[in-house]
Order: C-alpha cells, then sequence, then structure tokens
C-alpha cells in the first residue's frame, strides 16, 4: 500500500518544484522603512528602492515627514543574517539631494537614481540574488550635525528582498492534494474490505494533516521568525482554513457596502503609500500580568491554626 501511495506524491512534489517563479534579472528590493529608535524624527509613508547589479544603479523613491531642520549625515549598517559586511556614512550635500541639505520640516517627496560604484557591488555576495526570502536589513542612523548639540535625531531600517521567495502556491496545492488523496486512499480501502489497513492509513493522514496545522499555528504566534521560516509557514494556512476566495471577498465587499460600511483600500493605494504587514504585539501583557496578580491576592487563603 505503502508504494501504491509514494509514486503520486512523489510526483505532486516534484510538480510543486517546477512551479517555482522562473529566475529573472537579479534584483534587491525594499518596500518599507521601520522605525528603531523611540521619538523619531523621520518617517516615511512611502519607500521604494531597487537597485539592479546589472547597471550599477538604484532607484530611489521616498515620501518622508520630518520634525527637525539642519544638516545631518547617514550613518548607513548593511547586514544579512546578523552579520554587517557593510558600514558607510552618507552626506547628502554630496549627493546634492533636494530636501535633506539641509534637512528641512515638513513632508519631502524625492525620487533619484543612485549611482552605486563596482568595488560597492562586489561586497555582496552573489548568493543575496538567488537564496529565497533573504534575511537582510539596512540600517540608517540620521545624525544632526553643524550645531551646537548633535545628536542622533531617527533611526530607520528597511529590510531586502531579492523576489524569490518558498511561498509557493504549487507547494500549497500539492500539500492539499497529498492530504486529500491520503484520506481517499483510506476510505476505497476501507471499501474494498480492509478495514485494519485503511485504519492506519487514515491515522497516519490525520497525523500528516495535524502536522500542516502546526507549521501554520507556528506562523500566527507572536514570535520572531526569519523570514524564510515565515514564508514557509504561508505554505500551510489553507489546513487552518485561511484561504482566499474571489467570490467571497467580492460578496463580502458588497454586503459591508450594502450595510452601510466603507471597505478598506489600504491594498489599493500600494502605489503611494507603503504597507508593511506586522504581528499582534505583546503591549497588553504586562496588564494582564497585574490583573492575574490581583485576582491572586483576592483568593481565600486557608487558616493555619
Amino acid at each position: 500500500m505503502r508504494s501504491l501511495l509514494k509514486a503520486p506524491l512523489l510526483l505532486l512534489a516534484s510538480m510543486a518544484t517546477m512551479l517555482s517563479p522562473v529566475a529573472g534579472e537579479d534584483m534587491l528590493v525594499s518596500n518599507s522603512l521601520n522605525n528603531c529608535q523611540d521619538d523619531s524624527s523621520f518617517t516615511a509613508s512611502l519607500f521604494n528602492v531597487v537597485y539592479t547589479p546589472n547597471n550599477n544603479s538604484a532607484t530611489v523613491e521616498v515620501v518622508a515627514t520630518s520634525s527637525v531642520q539642519g544638516y545631518v549625515l547617514f550613518d548607513l549598517a548593511i547586514s544579512a543574517y546578523g552579520y554587517t559586511f557593510l558600514r558607510k556614512t552618507v552626506d547628502p550635500c554630496e549627493m546634492k539631494l533636494g530636501g535633506l541639505c539641509p534637512m528641512v520640516a515638513g513632508k519631502i517627496p524625492f525620487a533619484f537614481n543612485l549611482p552605486v560604484p563596482a568595488d560597492a557591488a562586489k561586497q555582496i555576495p552573489g548568493i543575496a540574488y538567488s537564496i529565497p526570502d533573504l534575511d537582510a536589513t539596512v540600517r540608517v542612523q540620521i545624525n544632526l550635525t553643524k550645531t551646537d548639540n548633535p545628536r542622533s535625531i531617527a533611526c530607520v531600517e528597511a529590510d531586502i528582498s531579492n523576489g524569490k521567495t518558498v511561498d509557493l502556491l504549487g507547494v500549497k496545492w500539492a500539500t492539499a492534494i497529498i492530504a486529500g488523496l491520503a484520506l481517499i486512499s483510506s476510505a476505497v480501502v476501507n471499501g474494498l474490505g480492509h478495514s485494519n489497513t485503511a485504519a492506519h492509513v487514515a491515522a497516519n493522514s490525520l497525523s500528516l494533516f495535524g502536522y500542516f496545522q502546526g507549521q501554520a499555528i507556528l506562523g500566527l504566534t507572536g514570535v520572531h521568525l526569519p523570514p524564510i521560516v515565515q514564508s514557509w509557514t504561508q505554505d500551510f494556512q489553507w489546513s487552518m482554513g485561511i484561504i482566499r476566495v474571489g467570490f467571497m471577498q467580492t460578496i463580502f465587499t458588497w454586503y459591508q457596502r450594502a450595510t452601510g460600511g466603507t471597505p478598506s483600500t489600504i491594498f489599493d493605494t500600494l502605489t503611494t503609500v507603503s504597507v508593511q504587514v506586522e504581528k499582534r504585539g505583546l503591549d497588553f501583557t504586562g496588564h494582564g500580568l497585574s490583573l492575574f496578580r490581583r485576582g491572586a491576592a483576592m483568593m481565600p487563603r486557608p487558616i493555619v491554626a
């Protein structure tokens, strides 16, 4: 029985790998800018950076908001998998960036092409363009200079991606078909009169389905996970019933509008606003712990004679 199931499972696994996206032009992309300092005086509502090593240039499109004025320097640090391999100080005045030399308060939109020297491009390992779900970060410390009180006014960081991921539609279909075939095969074997074999196949298929759900639940937790692990857990979300169905989305939107609601348009404004998906934090853990302590203090205690 195992030999009968092994062939289609291997076929589905090979088909899933064939459905992965075809590699195109090498590039590094970042679409969101996060604050890494409290009371940051520099934020960005739009941040799109694309670096292509073939022409040694980076296309930058940013809409930033600043609350300080003065001359600044950018301390740039690029790290991959926890290892910082490049540090550089950038002067926006040397690059002649409008609105940043000096930095002015208010909304600062700017877009430009940044030439990248060949020696700097050589410091980027070739594996950065091929490994899926790259775990790389660019951190920029913005320091106020030419003032009586030089200080750090902001810290921003951006995650870098090469466009390749293990979150593949083919893998989702393959795992779903494998789980479905296992259950169907147990029903067929049971119909043929082999109830003991069918029970073993059903138990193993349910164990496999439980493994799929365990992977999906891991991705739903509030624990920080590497990007490749986050994408891996996305392949099993279907086992938790998290499935995108187009006609259901249309029905939900119609119902929302029919009852006076306003559907969100955040994903329709990705060209003007950068959107980052984050997990819910644990900000209220302290309040819950305080409530537990008060409840425990009010519990009756035994009287010792």
